[in-house]
């Protein structure tokens, strides 16, 4: 099963990944908002889904600490683009 689950979400990161850019520009908005804290986010949440997948038999603390981190970022980040 959880060779399924990472299959999947890696072939989805790595379409997400490398997509293309959108054809119609948006002017940046300079500062902190909503998508950029999404962005950071994701990064966390991708670095921590790799270090689960790392650590999944080497040591169960990291590996458990490790995925806390993933759910908590990707959690955080649906939360910010939603609000």
């Amino acid at each position: 099963m959880g060779k399924v689950v990472n299959i999947g979400y890696f072939t989805g990161a790595g379409l997400s990944l490398f997509s293309p850019p959108p054809l119609i520009n948006k002017k940046k908005s300079k500062g902190f908002d909503s998508i950029k804290a999404h962005k950071i986010l994701a990064t966390i949440h991708f670095s921590a889904m790799v270090a689960t997948n790392h650590y999944k038999h080497r040591d169960k603390k990291i590996h458990k600490a490790s995925a806390y981190t993933a759910f908590a970022s990707y959690a955080t980040a649906v939360i910010v683009l939603k609000f």
